[in-house]
């Protein structure tokens, strides 16, 4: 059987629903195993709850031969994102203001341009999309969060 749930504690109540008695860990199959095991100190051997990190497997039954696994799958989330203010001076000494949503990051990174080496600003919009300035021209850059 496969359950899913979102999160470890969500695990560890499902297992207390499939699991038939009280458990302890299994200290030296644990070390052996290189994960944390889980046994009933006195009953049935074979059955046992294996912590695997992403999951919990629960093997009931009399030789361990019912299999549960629990699946941990945190659900997924958008990824934050900003509203970006750019204020930056044009060629002319103009100062102009362009307003970016959807921004994901912004990151400082140097190119060579002509014969400099020119730090950039660059504002990355939905991952795949950025925008980019020479940083001597930038004047102020502002994010809120959206």
């Amino acid at each position: 059987m496969t359950i899913t749930v979102a999160t470890k504690e969500q695990a560890w109540a499902k297992v207390n629903e499939i699991f038939p008695t009280d458990y302890d860990k299994d200290w030296g199959s644990s070390e052996r195993a290189g994960y944390d095991i889980y046994r009933h100190p006195t009953l049935n051997h074979y059955n046992r709850i294996c912590d695997l990190g992403d999951r919990l497997e629960v093997l009931t039954g009399e030789f361990g031969e019912e299999v549960t696994n629990i699946w941990i799958v945190p659900p997924k989330t958008s990824p934050l994102t900003f509203t970006a203010v750019v204020t930056y001076e044009v060629h002319g000494g103009a100062v102009m203001t362009k307003t970016m949503t959807g921004v994901e990051k912004v990151e400082r990174t140097w190119e060579k341009i002509g014969e400099a080496r020119t730090e950039v600003v660059r504002v990355y919009i939905r991952h795949h999309n950025w925008a980019s300035w020479a940083a001597g021209a930038i004047q102020s850059i502002t994010m809120t969060a959206e």
